[in-house]
């Protein structure tokens, strides 16, 4: 097996523009040893090629087109966060006192804008609208959550 070291140390043979060359280096190889070989074989090796760089072209573009739209941020806008509760708060008291503890659990910084049962809050820089929600898990039953929203300022 090689180890990581090795792996790190040739692995910028593999990547941006030495991929040009070694995808020339492999064509070079293949077409020298295709006039060697009967005319069948050739055209499925050639077949084979072409079915491999079709669906490595296939791949590339999904992902270009995926990452595009993460990077765009479109799937912010539609972005829900689940926080399953314990029990059920209460009061608007208790449900504040969740969505606090939340935040100091994950070091985020709380700013509350609306309070109460729908609550408006600013997380870090992103502005949530909170609600008490309730799902029906397999495991637990009836399973009280805030949902985090975000919402346009």
């Amino acid at each position: 097996m090689l180890s990581s070291k090795i792996i790190r140390k040739i692995s910028f043979l593999f990547s941006g523009a030495a991929i040009v060359w070694w995808s020339f280096l492999i064509y070079f190889i293949v077409s020298t040893i295709s006039q060697f070989l009967v005319d069948y074989v050739r055209n499925i090796v050639i077949m084979h090629l072409a079915i491999a760089l079709f669906a490595v072209l296939g791949n590339y573009l999904y992902m270009r087109y995926v990452s595009k739209e993460l990077n765009e941020g479109e799937w912010k806008k539609k972005l829900v966060l689940l926080e399953d509760l314990e029990q059920k708060p209460r009061n608007e008291d208790e449900f504040m006192e969740c969505i606090i503890s939340y935040c100091k659990k994950n070091a985020l910084d709380l700013e509350v804008f609306q309070y109460g049962i729908p609550a408006k809050v600013k997380m870090g820089d992103e502005l949530y609208e909170v609600k008490l929600v309730e799902y029906c898990s397999l495991s637990n039953g009836i399973v009280s959550a805030l949902e985090f929203r975000l919402t346009e300022e």
